[in-house]
């Protein structure tokens, strides 16, 4: 029998997109991108992890590092060794799986959900993938020691390049033993990894016993750009070739004896070999969740930097052939701004726009929520999945720079199409994270960044195709400041430095928060209750809806089974317009001829006006009261 097919994105892990940037921007720098697509648990801080020195005397056996198991929910850790700001949380909150000899010195970096760039501005992205192995932790009644956010600091805390932390993770997973989640599509992790002179794609899944790891590597050729949205993305491996490719010592034999796609109908098994080990077909487990789930996003990211490729973007993604490219050559160099537009990007203008269509409501909503019940139940239901998405934790792109001591880590908290990427400078120019970005919670709301863009973002969902373009004009104006400040900051040196870069970047954070909310009362008061307000002239417009959704939710076909009743109204009321125009011209015509202050004689009585008129109202009651007073013209008529 089979079994149906639910496609439902579970909320547990992120869902993320990632790139790793060889070579192919403007200005020459490598970077590591990922947006931390998860539910409202993560932990958005973005946090100092300072040096860390071993004290003269401590003993081998005292020097330890630990390994916890859970470092995404709020708070991601109670340990002030590792950093003074990991020194609030509740007690007994850390899981702890076990410790690993710690090294005598270890590098400072800007933690996040994951370890994302250090003082050598080694940079790290993430993307989870589905994979054929998987196993639990020690906790779970499993030895595997190591999850990939372990792996990712400790990388930071030990690595001054991407090839070093490649290297270093895949031999602490096969060492201590990697787990994941318990579910063929959480099984897997890419990471991204970049230095200032390269970049690579690294992947890794449990090993089919439990107590290891299967990781492989590809660099990135120069000049190009990878794309890893929640899928394996390497394909041929030659492993002779360690300028280009790296992976775990027996990773073919693995493959030939549990990987690849089960043979049918008499056909031989694939066979891997060291000069040709496809890593899809070995060990991927197909679409993260449905069919163009992940494929889709690397179509789009790679035919926004390069259509003249012109890729097709219903090329399915398979585990026992290459589809889209493993990476590409931008047409023309890559800025900043292109990256921060394909982190908002939600196929505007093609096929699969998310801004369009019913389910987009009248005003291009491109939210879709994650499954209930309802979605649940439908086995072939699924919305597209655009690379902009509502339930972003934070984006970040970790740019490491050749010709500058300092990288750079570009963050925007919380959903895209409202966030700002704000510049943090390298981890020794700053005591803290700028502004607010190293404080608050997803269950109490302040009036930092994450919120503030939260609550913008929130209110857009109203009317998104009225609202975009405004905050889109203000994000790019911000944006451009924090460009201009980071080129100003790049220079600083000396002792003042840390002041000077922290000054000035709590300043542009806090600004960039303010003027994001002042945005967001605009609005609420320009779309107030659906209709256009214009303060300047205390204008108001009723714009309605489109014709194209009301005709889509039956707006014009309203009266088509009640035509009596709507014909019968529509006849009283040309009636009363009729009459009332009538009545109207009459009062002005008798305003305008008269030649004292006596207004109009009153009737002596309101049934011999009404007696002519019986259709349209009846006689006021013989007990009700009347305010009509005879007055001068300088005077109110009625009160």
């Amino acid at each position: 029998m089979m079994l149906p097919l639910v496609f439902i994105i579970p909320s547990a892990y992120a869902h993320c997109t990632a790139m790793a940037i060889n070579g192919a921007m403007k200005d020459g720098s490598n970077l590591a991108t990922q947006s931390i697509d998860a539910d409202g648990t993560c932990d958005y801080r973005i946090t100092k992890v300072p040096r860390r020195k071993r004290p003269a005397g401590i003993k081998d056996s005292e020097w330890l590092r630990p390994v916890y198991a859970d470092e995404i929910s709020y708070p991601r850790i109670k340990d002030p060794n590792r950093s003074p700001e990991y020194a609030e949380g509740k007690d007994g909150n850390n899981a702890l799986l076990g410790h690993i000899p710690e090294v005598d010195e270890t590098y400072a970096y800007w933690d996040g959900y994951y370890g994302l760039q250090n003082e050598h501005q080694l940079s790290i992205g993430e993307s989870t993938c589905s994979a054929r192995f998987f196993t639990v932790n020690k906790l779970k009644g499993g030895s595997a020691l190591f999850w990939v956010g372990a792996l990712t600091k400790i990388a930071m805390e030990r690595c001054k390049t991407a090839r070093c932390a490649v290297q270093l993770m895949g031999d602490l997973g096969y060492e201590y033993g990697y787990w994941a989640e318990s579910t063929a599509n959480l099984a897997g992790e890419a990471l991204t990894v970049a230095d200032p002179e390269e970049a690579w794609v690294f992947h890794i899944l449990a090993s089919p016993c439990g107590t290891k790891a299967v990781w492989g590597a590809q660099r990135v050729p120069k000049g190009e750009l990878a794309a890893v949205p929640n899928a394996f993305v390497i394909r041929s491996m030659n492993l002779n070739d360690s300028e280009n490719f790296l992976a775990s010592p027996d990773i073919v034999e693995i493959a030939n004896q549990y990987g690849g796609i089960p043979p049918v109908d008499g056909a031989e098994k694939h066979v891997f070999t060291r000069e040709d080990l496809d890593f899809v077909q070995a060990f991927g487990a197909g679409e993260y969740t449905h069919a163009y789930y992940s494929n889709r996003r690397i179509w789009r990211i790679y035919d926004k930097i390069a259509p003249s490729l012109k890729l097709d973007p219903n090329t399915p993604y398979t585990v026992d052939a290459p589809h889209l490219p493993f990476s590409v050559k931008p047409d023309n160099p890559l800025e900043l701004d292109d990256l921060f537009a394909i982190y908002r990007d939600f196929y505007a203008g093609t096929a699969y726009d998310l801004t369009t269509g019913l389910a987009s409501g009248a005003f291009g909503n491109p939210a879709r929520y994650d499954a209930g019940p309802a979605e649940k139940s439908m086995t072939n239901g699924g919305w597209e999945r655009a690379i902009g998405i509502y339930r972003a934790g934070y984006i970040q792109l970790s740019q490491a720079r050749k010709d500058h001591e300092s990288g750079v880590l570009w963050v925007g908290p919380s959903r895209p199409e409202a966030t700002v990427f704000v510049p943090v400078m390298s981890v020794n120019l700053h005591s803290t994270a700028p502004g607010n970005l190293g404080k608050g919670n997803q269950w109490e709301v302040d009036d930092g960044l994450y919120w503030t863009v939260q609550q913008l973002a929130n209110f857009m969902e109203l009317k998104f195709k009225n609202m975009q373009p405004e905050v889109n004009a203000l994000q790019k104006e911000l944006e451009k400041e924090g460009m201009y400040l980071v080129d100003e900051l790049s220079s600083a040196r000396g002792p003042d430095a840390t002041a000077l870069v922290g000054d000035v970047l709590d300043d542009y954070v806090t600004r960039a928060t303010q003027k994001l909310d002042q945005l967001r009362r605009q609005l609420l008061v320009k779309y107030l209750n659906g209709y256009i307000l214009n303060p300047t002239n205390n204008g108001i417009d009723s714009p309605g809806y489109p014709e194209t959704w009301l005709t889509g939710v039956g707006f014009d076909t309203f009266c088509d089974d009640k035509d009596d009743a709507c014909t019968a109204q529509q006849s009283i009321l040309a009636q009363a317009q009729e009459y009332g125009a009538e009545l109207m011209s009459q009062s002005l015509l008798n305003m305008k001829n008269t030649t004292n202050s006596i207004a109009p004689e009153i009737p002596a009585s309101p049934e011999d006006q009404w007696a002519e008129h019986p259709h349209l109202a009846a006689p006021a009651p013989e007990n009700a009261t009347y305010n009509l007073r005879r007055k001068t013209p300088e005077q109110e008529y009625f009160q």
